[in-house]
C-alpha cells in the first residue's frame, strides 16, 4: 500500500503505513524500503525482492534482466 501511496506523492502517508508494517511483519523487504523513505531515498524504494508474489499483483510491470554480451576470445596470431 505504501508503494501507491508514492505513487500518488503522499510520501508521508506512505512513510506512516510502512512503520507500522516494519514494526508488526519484521519482513527484511519492508524494512530496507522502510529506510529508504526514512532517508527521503525514494527511488530506492523496490518491492522486487517480493518476486511473483509482487509481480501477480499487477501494478507494476517485471522489468527485464540486462542480458550480457558474450565475448568471443581473440585468437592468437
Amino acid at each position: 500500500f505504501s508503494w501507491i501511496l508514492l505513487k500518488k506523492d503522499l510520501k508521508d502517508k506512505a512513510l506512516e503505513i510502512i512503520t507500522e508494517g516494519k514494526e508488526n511483519t519484521g519482513n527484511e523487504v519492508i524494512i530496507k524500503n522502510w529506510e529508504a523513505l526514512a532517508n527521503n531515498k525514494f527511488k530506492a524504494f523496490s518491492n522486487a525482492q517480493f518476486g511473483d508474489q509482487w509481480y501477480s499483483l499487477r501494478l507494476e510491470t517485471m522489468k527485464a534482466p540486462k542480458q550480457k554480451t558474450q565475448r568471443t576470445p581473440r585468437r592468437f596470431r
